[in-house]
């Protein structure tokens, strides 16, 4: 068996514990930031309870292939609906009756609840009573980025695993096996990130999400367009703080690999420099709440001042 997640060595030794007696506690609170393998391991310890293999997980087996498509119908996942902020208290009541019925292929039903600190009291309360008397053969999975947000009486009924970025060492070692990009490279993902691998893996892979893309078309025009450009780039985080950040911490990363790049002109390299400072300080007034329209107003300024 391997572990999926390097670093976190107290969860993992609760985990393959489980493994071995093959009693896995009957709901678990995974707790980390994005990007810190809470859906990975929630998978492993799913992939773990439906694998027919002695050596588990497999990945081989009909259980395992069909975890890893997300179409093994005793593996159940709930997730806020789209364009809905929270977990609604009809799907946790659809959960609750789900719980009821025979798992069709295994002899255990695995509920992974994501975003589960989205629940709100309501919800929570809908969860407290099958947390409380739960089915003999079901196993609940709830992951959060903050278990405070949870209910003192959702908490105490779980086993908690809180999750940690590793040592820096540790993640630059697994990133260069994993991605192939070179030590510095992985190191500046890392730094930007701030330890968190999953997020340093996004980065490094450069994926063209709408944040990243429009970054790199902002970038451009930091050098070559107007600020009316610029401002019609971002109108559309005007109204969404967190993709707002999403959008400065890309455009933070493509500064920062762009000094990297950048060995032949010093004056470029200052002008890039200031442009990662401005990010700073940018993200920093974000974080205070300031006005997105006149943030994004003031960033355009800031930017073409650098050059």
């Amino acid at each position: 068996m391997i572990f999926p997640l390097i670093g976190n060595t107290g969860v993992k030794n609760i985990i393959v514990n489980a493994v071995k007696s093959g009693n896995f506690p009957h709901a678990l609170i995974i707790e980390g930031e994005r990007g810190q393998g809470k859906r990975t391991l929630a998978d492993f310890i799913a992939s773990v309870c439906v694998c027919k293999s002695e050596d588990k997980p497999c990945n081989e087996c009909k259980n395992c292939k069909l975890l890893s498509a997300h179409t093994h119908p005793d593996v159940i996942r709930i997730a806020p609906e789209d364009n809905k902020k929270s977990i609604t208290v009809d799907k946790i009541r659809k959960l609750k009756e789900e719980a009821t019925l025979r798992p069709q292929f295994c002899d255990i039903k695995v509920f992974i609840i994501e975003k589960a600190d989205t629940m709100n009291e309501n919800s929570q309360n809908a969860i407290l009573k099958v947390l409380e008397e739960p089915p003999g053969n079901a196993l609940f999975i709830l992951l959060c980025e903050s278990k405070s947000l949870l209910l003192d009486t959702v908490r105490s009924r779980c086993i908690s695993l809180s999750l940690s970025s590793p040592e820096i060492e540790e993640s630059v070692e697994y990133l260069t096996d994993k991605t192939g990009k070179d030590e510095e490279q992985i190191r500046n993902a890392l730094t930007d990130a701030k330890g968190n691998i999953g997020k340093a893996k996004e980065y490094l892979a450069g994926i063209e999400n709408k944040n990243t893309g429009t970054a790199q078309k902002y970038f451009a025009l930091i050098n070559s367009g107007s600020v009316y450009e610029m401002l019609k780039t971002t109108y559309i985080y005007e109204k969404d703080r967190m993709a707002a950040g999403e959008f400065f911490s890309s455009l933070k990363y493509i500064i920062l690999n762009a000094i990297t790049k950048e060995h032949k002109s010093k004056i470029r390299r200052d002008e890039l420099t200031k442009m990662y400072e401005v990010t700073l300080e940018l993200e920093k007034r974000l974080a205070e709440n300031a006005n997105l329209p006149l943030l994004f107003t003031l960033a355009a300024d800031k930017y073409k001042e650098c050059l």
